[in-house]
């Protein structure tokens, strides 16, 4: 099964997802700049880029999971959301 992690990572640009994962095992800026094929001065800026659409995504599953949940229980109780 796919963690939830890998589930955010999926949702990323693909050098971002790049980027975090070889962040992650301890890849340098150079390296990382190598795989992507940009400067290794532009690695820290995408990294940082990166790990924000990576929280907005986590931040946005949160509230999603709340949101389902609430409309799932007034459903359930036979409520509407509407009148």
């Amino acid at each position: 099964m796919e963690s939830a992690t890998e589930a955010l990572y999926r949702q990323l640009p693909t050098a971002h997802a790049i980027a975090l994962r070889l962040r992650a095992k301890g890849a340098s800026f150079d390296d990382i700049s190598d795989a992507l094929g940009v400067t290794p001065e532009a690695v820290p800026a995408l990294l940082q880029i990166a790990r924000t659409k990576l929280g907005a995504l986590a931040e946005l599953r949160r509230s999603d999971g709340v949101v389902a949940r609430h409309w799932h229980n007034e459903t359930a109780e036979g409520s509407h959301c509407c009148g």
